[in-house]
């Protein structure tokens, strides 16, 4: 089964490598290649940079206004909610606050909290 799977591995490196140039000469035609590229100005390039610098500030500007506008409709919806139904959250969260008399399982649910508020965030920011 080994000399099964070289063969086949074999075989997919000839088709992947089939149509590569390894004949003498080829330093100097890619040379030739290279050369023969249109060059780009230094003006045309610097356009091309300050219109992706552009394009990018617009991007972070939309970004920043729907995390803006994220955050005020959930902070409206919070106060919609404690506004129509404030006694009956005061008594929620007095519920919950007795059951949690120990001080760390309320950090431990606190941090809990927060991160899942915070992890939007966060995966904007850690690596992938």
């Amino acid at each position: 089964m080994s000399e099964r799977r070289e063969d086949a591995f074999d075989a997919r490196m000839r088709r992947l490598f089939a149509g590569v140039d390894t004949s003498a000469g080829f330093g100097a035609r890619l040379a030739a290649r290279v050369a023969a590229l249109p060059v780009v100005s230094r003006d045309v390039l610097r356009e091309r940079v300050e219109r992706g610098r552009e394009l990018a500030a617009r991007r972070l500007r939309r970004e920043s206004l729907t995390w803006l506008a994220t955050a005020a409709a959930t902070g409206a919806a919070g106060l919609a909610l404690v506004s129509r139904h404030g006694e009956a959250v005061a008594a929620r969260v007095a519920e919950l606050l007795a059951a949690t008399e120990d001080p760390g399982q309320l950090g431990a649910i606190a941090a809990a909290v927060l991160a899942a508020c915070l992890w939007p965030v966060l995966k904007w920011y850690l690596p992938r």
